[in-house]
């Protein structure tokens, strides 16, 4: 009877614990998706390079091919147009032009790229890139940002978990997250699950 109460005991704990970690897993989603939306397509650093990883890695071109002249840390990859076209760089140094111009050629089909970040490791791009080609939203920048979104989100929460012991004034601390890890944290860019990862480890 004891060790069936305990069993219960626990299963009630485990709940409590899956509750409190979804209600923050929303509330930090709501922020995340709101930040994701609101930033220019393709406004984050180099995250062109990294949405393009996470499409061919989502589609099983893990490796790339060479990219030359470029550098060995470039791959040439294949993806729809929609995300492969639309050159961030039209408004990045010219404060009259708005994000509106950096938008596809929207002429359908694929085209063959060359990425920057290649070579990084793939198991960020698979998070990233696999729920939009499950999705069937593969070619929007936005699907890769709103997944992006959804593990820092996961991170975010469970480090809200784990400071619940500290009492509520602890979660406060979680406010002085600085705008440049905002920024990064609602763009396709694997800095900003790094910096929300270790919130995990620091509240441990």
């Amino acid at each position: 009877m004891v060790h069936s109460q305990r069993d219960g005991g626990d299963g009630a704990g485990r709940a409590a614990h899956l509750v409190r970690t979804a209600g923050w897993f929303v509330v930090w989603g709501l922020l995340l998706v709101t930040w994701a939306c609101g930033i220019g397509r393709y406004g984050g650093p180099d995250e062109p390079a990294h949405v393009l990883r996470a499409h061919a890695v989502a589609h099983g071109d893990v490796l790339g091919a060479p990219a030359d002249p470029l550098p060995s840390g470039y791959r040439a990859v294949v993806v729809p147009r929609s995300i492969g076209t639309g050159d961030p760089a039209c408004y990045r140094h010219d404060s009259s032009l708005t994000s509106t111009c950096a938008r596809p050629d929207g002429m359908g089909g694929t085209i063959g790229v060359a990425t920057s970040a290649g070579v990084n490791p793939p198991l960020y791009y698979a998070l990233v890139g696999v729920p939009p080609r499950l999705a069937n939203a593969g070619d929007q920048v936005i699907a890769y940002r709103l997944a992006a979104a959804g593990w820092v989100a996961l991170m975010l929460a469970l480090a809200c978990v784990r400071l619940r012991p500290f009492g509520p004034s602890a979660v406060v601390a979680l406010a002085a997250i600085t705008p440049s890890a905002w920024f990064l944290f609602g763009v396709v860019n694997p800095n900003g699950l790094e910096v929300a990862a270790c919130g995990i480890v620091t509240v441990r």
